[in-house]
C-alpha cells in the first residue's frame, strides 16, 4: 500500500520536501560527485525498513552496493540496512536482469526503490537503456512505489530526469556543508517552507 508521505529519516531534507515525498513518485537526486548521494539514498531506504516498508536498492556500477553499505556501518540512521533479514540489495550490470525489476514493480512487491547511478549503463554501451529506464521510471508511478533516481547530472547528454521524473533535488556543497535545493516540483504535494528551507545543512553527511 502507498504511504502517503515517504521521508528520508532527516529532518532537516523531509521539512525541504514538504515532510517527505509524496507516496508514488519520481525523484531525481543530482549532484557532483561527494555531496551526499548515495548516504542520503541509503537514509531513505533504512527510513522504509524502519517503517516494514518493501525496499529494493539497485546499483548500476561496477562497485557492488554491499562493499558501499559495510563502509557505513555503525551510522544509527543506517542500523535497517544491517538488520533486516530481506533482500535489498539488486547489483544491475547489464539488461539481462531488467525484466526481473519490472516485474517487482508490476506485482506490487515494492513500496520503494533506489536507482543508483543507471547512467552507468549507458557508459557501458546499452544502446536502448534510457528507454527502458523511462519505462521502469513510468511502471514505478504507475504502481505507486516512491522512487528515487540518483545519478551525477540531470543535464547530461540522454539524461531522463527532467522530463520523466516529478521533482528534481540537487545537492552541492556550499562552504564544505552538503545542502539540497529543489530544482523541479510537478506534483500536487505542497512543499513546507519551500523559499525559507531552500538551501539546507546535509545532516546525512554527519
Amino acid at each position: 500500500m502507498t504511504r502517503e508521505l515517504a521521508c528520508f529519516g532527516i529532518e532537516d531534507l523531509d521539512l525541504l520536501v514538504g515532510s517527505g515525498l509524496p507516496g508514488g513518485s519520481v525523484i531525481n537526486i543530482t549532484g557532483p560527485p561527494g555531496v551526499g548521494k548515495t548516504h542520503l539514498s541509503l537514509s531513505f531506504i533504512s527510513e522504509g525498513l524502519r517503517e516494514e516498508e518493501a525496499c529494493l536498492l539497485v546499483g548500476f556500477t561496477t562497485v557492488p552496493l554491499v562493499n558501499v553499505i559495510r563502509k557505513l556501518r555503525g551510522i544509527g540512521r543506517l542500523e535497517p540496512l544491517f538488520t533486516t533479514d530481506e533482500p535489498m540489495i539488486m547489483d544491475l550490470f547489464d539488461l539481462d536482469r531488467v525484466d526481473l525489476l519490472m516485474g517487482l514493480i508490476r506485482d506490487g512487491s515494492l513500496d520503494r526503490l533506489v536507482l543508483d547511478h543507471p547512467e552507468a549503463m549507458a557508459l557501458r554501451g546499452a544502446g536502448k537503456w534510457f528507454t527502458m529506464l523511462e519505462e521502469l521510471l513510468t511502471a514505478a508511478r504507475e504502481y505507486g512505489v516512491t522512487t528515487l533516481l540518483v545519478d551525477y547530472d540531470v543535464g547530461a547528454p540522454g539524461g531522463v530526469g527532467r522530463y520523466v521524473c516529478d521533482g528534481i533535488v540537487s545537492l552541492f556543497k556550499d562552504n564544505g556543508r552538503c545542502c539540497a535545493r529543489i530544482d523541479k516540483w510537478d506534483t500536487d504535494h505542497d512543499l513546507v517552507g519551500r523559499e525559507a528551507m531552500e538551501e539546507v545543512p546535509g545532516a546525512w553527511r554527519k
